[in-house]
């Protein structure tokens, strides 16, 4: 045996391998190796060079097998290394910790749990790994004959995927695949979705078929894959087997639309039983039922087993399939069927520039029932106790029918009148009133102008831009005043609303008619003289007008504000600058030397960059407004809310912010490196156990905040942090795999001799000290917008600490003695979606969403 081995002493070997077995993410099964100093390049190649010399029994730690079959992996690996490994294999999964298979109290007990839940491998089919497949397409390319040689010494499980191996280079046909790989690839598909990226062969090379992406490229990837191994009846037969298997979660909608054309009754019970709905699903499930040839009877009994099941929604679709399937058939629409119309079975756009999914087959069941007969439905619907606006958007099947609109009427009147009538409530009742088209303008003018109710109004006013949003020709100039978003009369609505729910009609309608007339509009309303005219902003988005420009940055030169509420509409300007630079820039200069506003300066420096910024304060011969980081920000926010608090409670809070360069001399702070205050017999370990050494995280030097140093006893002078790395699981209080050390100035020395984990790399972090109100650390959100301000600003920092309490991403947790917080930007640590790590003098975890 060499004394190295890729640059590791042959007897740390041992060592590596113990911690290489432990890691339970794919992701850290490289860190023991980058802790090793091996170099990057070499670092697969050595994990191959374990597994040949039978070091690093990999085939038992299926945890590591995306890592083999990296692309890396593949260069590192022959078809010899390949063979001999997949021969070894026994187990696709792995327990964890010693676990014995029951999870059933995995979450009882956050605080008390050492185990995890059993590793399982993605699966191409149930007995047929994805990496496995990665790596046996690798070995079959490079020599097909040995692999074939070497297949009878491979487990069952993996002599029956070789054939989804065989089938994608041609040595099998289609037809010979056996049904059970068809059945198992089915299954996965539905349940999981087959994982990807995904080799497959062609023209005499490997390829990667990317159905791991979004869009059109998956489907197409996923569809060429599974396409080589069944015809369109046997997997639609498969995929009809599957969906009979029993689990908790529902299946893939989307992968079962080629089981539907080969269903019988039954199994059409089940398909539509596990829909769930989305935007797109009614018209999906509508376009799959009109290439079957069901009869309306049949169909009726489906559709009475979901009212049965209470699942009335799936009943009123199919109760519409039923009646398109007897006008298809010249025959009358199924009595039974118009009650189960509800007007459930749509499913509403996020924006009402799309149509309801299912609108379409409703109408079309609507009128075949019969107007009369429908309108009472539409009554039955309009008495509904809860749901009264939702049979409106269906009104459009009768555009001609007076009674129906007068009846419509009554009722968008009576929601908007009522208790509960704002802006969003009448989100269905604006919809609907735009779905019946330019005939009904005139109507909803004449009912606009004899309102006398803001919200009532207002919704007129929607429904109308709604109309005109639509047009395919431009509307009579008549309705030009309806055109716009700072003239409507509710003031409760909040800007954001208006953002989501009326912009996009706001500006279809802008394009819908000649440039000229449109900008006289936009221009009109961002001179109007009412704090609404920020929200003209967004006509920025339909045109790109020199004179838009001019009016608008002259209107924000002159000292008016771009907020309405707590909404900056100024960020329409932000979402158009990179394509519109030199036209912005060309007003951004007037603008900045005559508005002082901070929170402008901001946007317009995050905008232009700070360089850009620069040049524009100088050419206009004044100076910055904007705050030149987050300290700054915190610290002009906070000395606004003194000059107008003079008695409130004061605090200072410690700010801390990574940087790029070796620690200086003469201070302790540091970020990663060396620890002080430990030596090899007091290196933290997690339970004590010498095989599981804890990171140095970082060293606060207490001697640079002295408000966080009166926490603790006289002459303590710095606090470390040490974690478990990887996998670590500190998210309790009092967790295992983080320690909290305090040391004093008789303690300063750094470690000396090799650490057991970590390097000698160390970074400097800076502090700043910033004096702010210490009630903003207590205050409820709604109640105080200033103090607010500064939460939000001091919770952005990358760490900080020093305040009473520290700010909770979820709800309170420890009432410890808070020494500081910090999230990733600060410290090199996986802390989940958004997670921050809270500093206790006696403990440290993470919370994350």
């Amino acid at each position: 045996m060499s004394d190295e081995v890729y640059g590791v002493p042959a007897d740390k070997i041992p060592t590596l391998v113990r911690q290489l077995e432990e890691i339970n993410e794919n992701w850290a099964k490289l860190q023991p190796l980058y802790k090793a100093g091996v170099a990057s390049r070499d670092r697969h190649a050595l994990l191959w060079e374990l597994v040949r010399r039978g070091d690093y029994p990999a085939w038992d730690d299926p945890v590591v097998w995306e890592t083999l079959a990296s692309e890396s992996g593949m260069k590192a690996a022959s078809a010899q290394d390949i063979v001999d490994f997949l021969s070894k294999v026994s187990a696709f999964d792995k327990e964890r910790d010693g676990d014995d298979g029951s999870h059933d109290d995995y979450y009882d007990d956050m605080d008390g749990y050492d185990s995890e839940p059993p590793f399982e491998s993605f699966r191409l089919a149930r007995f047929w790994p994805w990496h496995l497949d990665t790596m046996a397409m690798h070995a079959y390319a490079e020599d097909r004959e040995l692999v074939e040689e070497a297949a009878h010494t491979f487990s069952e499980d993996l002599q029956q995927g070789l054939q989804l191996v065989r089938r994608r280079f041609g040595v099998i046909k289609k037809e010979e695949v056996a049904d059970e790989v068809v059945n198992s690839l089915a299954s996965v598909d539905v349940w999981q979705e087959i994982p990807g990226p995904i080799v497959d062969w062609e023209d005499g090379e490997l390829i990667t078929l990317k159905n791991n992406r979004t869009g059109d490229e998956r489907e197409i990837a996923r569809r060429r894959f599974l396409d080589q191994f069944a015809d369109a009846p046997t997997w639609g037969r498969a995929l009809l087997k599957a969906l009979g298997e029993e689990h908790e979660q529902l299946p893939i909608f989307n992968n079962l639309l080629p089981a539907w054309p080969f269903a019988d009754t039954e199994q059409l019970a089940n398909l539509l039983e596990h829909i769930k709905f989305r935007s797109d699903t009614p018209d999906r499930i509508y376009e799959l039922m009109a290439q079957r040839d069901d009869e309306p009877g049949a169909l009726m009994e489906i559709a009475q087993i979901f009212v049965e099941k209470n699942k009335n929604s799936i009943a009123e679709l199919v109760a519409i399939c039923a009646i398109l399937s007897a006008q298809r058939r010249g025959q009358p629409a199924p009595t039974e069927a118009l009650e189960m119309i509800e007007f459930n079975a749509l499913s509403l756009p996020g924006s009402h520039r799309n149509a309801p999914g299912g609108l379409d087959a409703l109408v079309q069941a609507l009128r075949a029932i019969g107007e009369e007969a429908a309108i009472q439905r539409f009554v039955v619907g309009f008495g509904h106790k809860y749901y009264m606006d939702r049979p409106l958007i269906g009104i459009c099947a009768f555009p001609d029918s007076e009674d129906l609109l007068a009846r419509a009427f009554d009722l968008v009147e009576e929601i908007a009148t009522g208790e509960s009538g704002k802006f969003n409530a009448m989100n269905k009742s604006v919809l609907g009133l735009s779905l019946v088209g330019p005939s009904l303008l005139d109507r909803l003018v004449q009912e606009f102008e004899a309102a006398d109710h803001a919200v009532l109004r207002d919704t007129y006013r929607r429904a109308i831009l709604g109309i005109l949003a639509d047009m395919e020709e431009p509307a009579d100039e008549a309705y030009d005043g309806f055109i716009s978003l700072v003239n409507l009369e509710d003031k409760q609505v909040g800007d954001g609303e208006i953002s989501r729910e009326m912009v996009e009609d706001y500006l279809a309608a802008l394009k819908g008619m000649p440039e000229e007339r449109a900008v006289e509009l936009i221009v009109r309303d961002l001179n109007v003289d009412a704090p609404t005219w920020p929200r003209a902003i967004a006509a920025v988005r339909a045109f790109q007008n020199p004179e838009i420009f001019a009016t608008l940055f002259a209107r924000i030169a002159a000292g008016h504000s771009t907020k309405v509420g707590d909404h900056d509409w100024f960020g329409e300007v932000r979402g158009i600058y990179n394509e519109n630079q030199d036209a912005i820039k060309l007003h951004l200069g007037p603008v900045l030397a005559k508005n002082d506003d901070t929170d402008l300066h901001n946007t317009i420096r995050g905008m232009i960059g700070a360089e850009v910024y620069d040049d524009l304060l100088a050419s206009a011969g004044t100076k910055s407004e904007a705050d030149a980081d987050q300290a700054a920000k915190i610290r002009r926010l906070s000395e606004a809310y003194f000059e107008s608090n003079p008695d409130a409670g004061r605090c200072s809070v410690y700010l801390f912010e990574r940087g790029d360069e070796p620690p200086q001399q003469g201070t302790l702070n540091r970020i990663g490196g060396r620890p002080f205050g430990v030596d090899a017999s007091s290196w933290p370990m997690k339970n004590g156990d010498d095989a599981l050494p804890m990171t140095h995280l970082f060293t606060l030097d207490l001697k640079e905040t002295p408000g966080i140093a009166a926490l603790f006893e006289e002459g303590t002078r710095a606090l470390s942090l040490f974690v478990r790395f990887p996998g670590n699981e500190a998210w309790s209080p009092h967790n295992a795999d983080s320690e909290v050390l305090v040391f004093g100035d008789d303690e300063v020395q750094e470690f000396e001799g090799e650490m057991p984990v970590g390097d000698d790399q160390a970074l400097a972090f800076s502090v700043e000290e910033v004096e702010v109100p210490s009630e903003a650390f207590s205050v409820q959100y709604g109640t105080n917008p200033a103090l607010e301000e500064i939460k939000n600003s001091v919770y952005q920092a990358q760490a900080w600490g020093g305040a009473p309490v520290p700010i909770w991403l979820q709800s309170e947790e420890y009432t410890g003695t808070f020494v500081m917080q910090f999230d990733e930007g600060f410290a090199s640590m996986s802390l989940g979606d958004c997670g921050i790590m809270y500093v206790f003098a006696d403990t440290a975890f993470g919370q994350s969403h």
